[in-house]
């Protein structure tokens, strides 16, 4: 019996070790947690956020620009009379709110200890795309200006150079209908697209070119990759490296390119549209039906398949990443947060479309526009108060356990087994001892053992079968 308390005390502290290290692993898995909603009742078009996630700003339709802390309180809004919001950006150096309203004005708010403050408008009297971009500390603004033709394209438009108090530095004119701005520090991006001309016979033509331009600060065209007149090939979005400086381009037919500093195509991936990238330029995304990650090479590291993923989002240093869009599973929005590995942080679904994503620095805070805004940390289960069991490490746990069962169990059997005949011998003799009968001898009539086979009087050898039989015929 001592072997199988043994056992019992070896089992049940595998069982406590298991399914401590079962609930560690459990409390210490990322998951992204909820931490606020900002309820709003009405659309909330863009979102940003500050590297350390102190601040959020987020550009609502009806209540205008406003001004968050990490924790979801409203620091502060502005919204200027009868304009209508655009597009709303926090500067590089995070000291200045850059925001686009209506069709030409422009307004600035500084962060403050206490939320935002407005100190800027500029009223440039014609018409400003939705996404103008800046420098670094906001003191210098490129725009794409014109007014819209009668079928509202943008004709030709004029890239512009401001500062922040409307003096124009310089402007270039571009070809075909220009879509977005990207600034970075010495370099000036354009995206532009073909764009049809409807003529009095309702037929129509295709203009201009589809192409991405790249200036310096002073205005100098740097290079221009063009597509040609193809409609197909409109610029939807543009990123930039900061070392090296690499630059992400998404088309409107789902297409990927990926340029140098100095224009230099090197390579193309089917699998772009809305695009992202690290600092380091090791890690890019794209929203274009599936989420896609790839390398540096154009490799792919995962696609999502669990819906129509529109808005693409990654953290400075490309450990986590976002996306946003129609969920399969659900008849709703949806945004999935993953590790840039392809493992899974999490998910969230919406009632309605998801606008925007952005990530902190370091992606363990994620801010979500939608008809409300969104906070959520990347915490540990624990955290979110979810403590139930993981059926992989409970599985890990059983099969432990019976490994170690069955194992000590075979150990058992085989050491009884090899102590079975000396054992039987020792029992068998100590009951024949203390059972010992005598019988008569066949031969002389002498009492004779029962375990005996000679006659201890005349010598005789008597089988035991014969003292058998003595016992049996005595017996009855």
């Amino acid at each position: 019996m001592s072997i199988w308390k043994d056992v019992s005390v070896l089992v049940i502290c595998l069982c406590t070790i298991s399914l401590a290290l079962m609930g560690s692993a459990h409390a210490n898995k990322i998951a992204l947690n909820h931490e606020w909603t900002y309820p709003l009742d009405d659309w909330t078009y863009d979102v940003d956020v500050t590297e350390d996630g102190s601040r959020v700003v987020a550009l609502n339709r009806a209540q205008g620009l406003l001004c968050l802390d990490g924790q979801g309180r409203l620091l502060g809004k502005y919204k200027p009379v009868g304009q209508l919001p655009r597009s709303a950006f926090i500067t590089k150096d995070e000291n200045l709110v850059v925001s686009s309203w209506g069709s030409s004005f422009q307004a600035y708010l500084e962060f403050t200890t206490l939320g935002c403050s407005h100190v800027g408008s500029l009223d440039l009297g014609e018409h400003v795309l939705w996404q103008p971009d800046a420098n670094a500390d906001g003191s210098k603004v490129a725009v794409i200006v014109n007014p819209l033709d009668d079928d509202f394209n943008v004709i030709n438009g004029t890239l512009k150079y401001l500062t922040r108090q409307g003096q124009l530095l310089w402007s270039k004119q571009l070809p075909g209908e220009p879509w977005l701005v990207r600034h970075s520090t010495g370099l000036i991006l354009v995206g532009t697209g073909t764009y049809l001309d409807y003529l009095d016979t309702w037929d129509y033509i295709y203009r201009g070119e589809s192409a991405v331009l790249a200036f310096d600060e002073q205005g100098n065209e740097l290079w221009r990759y063009s597509f040609g007149i193809d409609f197909d090939k409109a610029i939807l979005d543009i990123a930039i490296s900061e070392s090296p400086r690499r630059i992400a381009v998404g088309t409107d037919d789902r297409n990927m390119y990926f340029f140098s500093e100095a224009g230099e195509l090197l390579w193309n991936h089917y699998g772009g549209g809305y695009v992202a990238i690290s600092q380091d330029a090791q890690v890019i995304v794209s929203a274009s039906l599936e989420g896609y990650v790839l390398d540096k090479d154009g490799n792919e590291i995962f696609v999502t398949q669990s819906g129509w993923m529109d808005v693409a989002a990654l953290s400075k240093d490309g450990s986590v990443v976002a996306f946003g869009g129609t969920s399969y599973e659900f008849d709703n929005d949806v945004v999935e947060v993953f590790f840039s590995n392809g493992t899974e942080v999490g998910s969230a679904n919406y009632p309605g479309m998801v606008e925007d994503v952005e990530l902190t620095l370091d992606g363990t805070f994620v801010v979500v526009s939608s008809k409300n805004i969104y906070g959520y940390s990347l915490g540990t289960k624990a955290e979110q108060g979810d403590v139930g069991i993981d059926p992989h490490a409970i599985t890990v746990a059983i099969l432990v356990v019976l490994v170690v069962v069955v194992s000590t169990f075979a150990i058992w059997r085989l050491q009884k087994r090899k102590k079975k005949p000396e054992e039987t011998s020792d029992e068998s003799y100590e009951l024949n001892e203390s059972q010992r009968k005598k019988v008569p001898c066949p031969i002389c009539g002498s009492g004779v053992s029962s375990t005996l086979e000679t006659c201890s009087e005349c010598g005789a050898k008597i089988g035991k079968r014969k003292l058998t039989n003595s016992i049996r015929q005595r017996n009855h």
